[in-house]
C-alpha cells in the first residue's frame, strides 16, 4: 500500500510538471508588446516600445494580493465580453502592475518610493484593436488607453512575486540606469509573463522603467520576442 501511495504521488508530480511545462509554452505564444532591443547587458535590456493598446484599472487596496486579484477579475471580465460589443477578446502577455503614486524618498525600493493610493493594472489588447475598433469596457472601473512608443529600460528575472526580489532587481536596474546616464519618467511596472500557479522557476518576470533618453552605451540588437 505504501508502495502503491508513492507510485500514486510519483505520477501526480510528473502529471503537474508535464501540465506546467504545456502552460509555459501556450504562455509563450501569446502575442506580447512589440519591442526592438537596442542595447543588452547581461539580464537587462533597453528597448524601443511600439504603440499599443491596454485595458487597465486602478485598485484603491492596501492588501496588495487582494489589489492584484480584484483588478485581475476586472480585467479578465472584460476580455471575457464585459464589454461594449459582448465580444471575446484574446489574452496577452504580460499582466503590467505598478502602484500609483509617487513618493519620493531617500530610499529607493519599490514600498518606499511608491505610496499604497492603488495597483495599477493592465492587460495589452491585440495588436488588431486600435482605440476605435476596441470594445469598450462596460465596467467604468476599467479604461482604454494607448501607450504611446517610448524607450524603457527592463530587468528579467525568474523566481517568486515577492517585495524582495522586486525590490532588489529594481535597485539594480536603477543603479544601470544611472550608469548609462538616464532619468527614469514615471513609476516602475512589473510585468508578469506567467500565471500564479507556474512554479517559480519557470517564470518570466521583469520590471521595467520609461526612461527620457537613448543609453550611453547603446549598440543595435534584433528584435524582442
Amino acid at each position: 500500500m505504501k508502495l502503491l501511495a508513492e507510485t500514486l504521488q510519483t505520477n501526480i508530480v510528473a502529471i503537474f510538471l508535464l501540465l506546467t511545462l504545456l502552460l509555459a509554452t501556450n504562455a509563450n505564444a501569446l502575442e506580447k508588446p512589440e519591442y526592438t532591443v537596442l542595447l543588452e547587458l547581461g539580464k537587462i535590456e533597453y528597448r524601443q516600445y511600439k504603440s499599443y493598446i491596454v485595458a487597465e484599472t486602478v485598485v484603491a487596496d492596501e492588501d496588495y494580493n487582494r489589489a492584484v486579484e480584484t483588478g485581475f477579475k476586472r480585467l479578465f471580465d472584460y476580455i471575457s465580453g464585459n464589454n461594449s460589443g459582448s465580444e471575446k477578446v484574446s489574452m496577452t502577455a504580460p499582466v503590467e502592475m505598478a502602484r500609483t503614486g509617487i513618493e519620493l524618498k531617500a530610499t529607493s525600493p519599490v514600498s518606499t518610493r511608491q505610496t499604497a493610493e492603488g495597483i495599477r493594472m493592465a492587460f495589452m489588447l491585440p495588436s488588431e484593436y486600435d482605440m476605435v475598433s476596441a470594445p469598450k469596457p462596460l465596467d467604468d472601473t476599467v479604461a482604454l488607453n494607448e501607450i504611446p512608443e517610448r524607450v524603457m529600460a527592463a530587468i528579467r528575472f525568474s523566481g517568486r512575486w515577492t517585495e524582495r526580489n522586486l525590490t532588489e532587481n529594481e535597485a539594480r536596474l536603477l543603479e544601470n540606469i544611472a550608469e548609462q546616464q538616464l532619468d527614469t519618467v514615471g513609476p516602475s511596472v512589473f510585468a508578469a509573463y506567467n500565471p500564479p500557479f507556474i512554479p517559480p522557476w519557470f517564470r518570466r518576470n521583469e520590471i521595467l522603467f520609461e526612461v527620457n533618453g537613448l543609453p550611453k552605451a547603446m549598440t543595435p540588437k534584433s528584435s524582442g520576442d
